[in-house]
């Protein structure tokens, strides 16, 4: 089992914000935070994935798009230190990261790329986005300066864990939930890549079979769903790649 450990910088706020957006204030207000639930900044889940995954690429070497299932766990807040676990055994091929003795994020990764997804007859589009050559330097610049030891992935494209934060960020400025809620987390994210995104592609997100309802298990919140959420290329006109959510969040006072 190899081991990483890892401080949490403020870069791995501001950095993320870029891509993912700085409206949710649990990650970016330092006093909306310190009154919340959690008493603290924390860190966007997909952040921590990010980082995660761009650790152990750098180690293995990126290879082509492939099949990554993110649960989350824990929450990591400003200033944690965490272990990053590099686990294979029985066949599978894991991460876990884990902060004061328990785990706040589990991924495991696939080699397998299921069929290409089709278009539901009615769906919710984001806004689009150009990755350019200057979002890929300032991914480099995040990944080199939390592991000066790890390699960078290949030029001109866009490394999938910044097309993960980028779509979340679309997908964030949405407005997905429907009714009033104060907080929102996510709980699972699997994600599907069938080729590399290059940079100065201009991409939007689509969601589709979206399901909303309160929680059963933990009174006062509520389960937001969507088995399909496509990532589609407006350049070359195709999809490239598509996942599954499931964000929890917390009634605002009408909700």
């Amino acid at each position: 089992m190899k081991h990483f450990s890892y401080r949490i910088h403020d870069r791995d706020f501001v950095l993320n914000s870029i891509w993912e957006g700085s409206g949710d204030e649990l990650h970016y207000n330092e006093i909306y935070a310190r009154n919340s639930d959690f008493g603290a900044r924390i860190l966007s889940g997909i952040a921590l994935a990010s980082l995660s995954v761009a650790n152990r690429m750098g180690e293995t070497g990126w290879s082509e798009p492939r099949q990554a299932k993110f649960s989350f766990e824990s929450v990591v807040k400003s200033g944690d230190h965490i272990d990053i676990l590099s686990c294979c055994k029985q066949g599978e091929d894991a991460l876990e990261v884990v902060v004061d003795g328990r785990r706040a994020m589990r991924i495991v990764f696939g080699q397998e790329t299921p069929p290409t997804p089709e278009r539901s007859a009615t769906y919710q589009k984001s806004k689009g986005r150009t990755l350019t050559a200057g979002d890929r330097q300032a991914f480099d610049w995040w990944i080199s300066s939390a592991f000066p030891q790890v390699k960078l992935a290949p030029p001109n494209i866009i490394p999938w864990p910044l097309l993960a934060s980028a779509v979340s960020g679309l997908i964030g400025r949405m407005g997905i939930i429907s009714v009033p809620h104060t907080l929102l987390v996510n709980r699972f994210n699997e994600w599907n890549f069938f080729r590399s995104v290059e940079c100065g592609e201009t991409l939007h997100a689509e969601i589709h079979e979206v399901i909303e309802r309160d929680s059963v298990s933990k009174p006062g919140w509520g389960v937001w769903s969507s088995a399909r959420v496509l990532v589609v290329s407006d350049t070359h006109n195709d999809i490239v790649g598509n996942s599954k959510w499931i964000c929890m969040f917390k009634h605002g006072e009408d909700g």
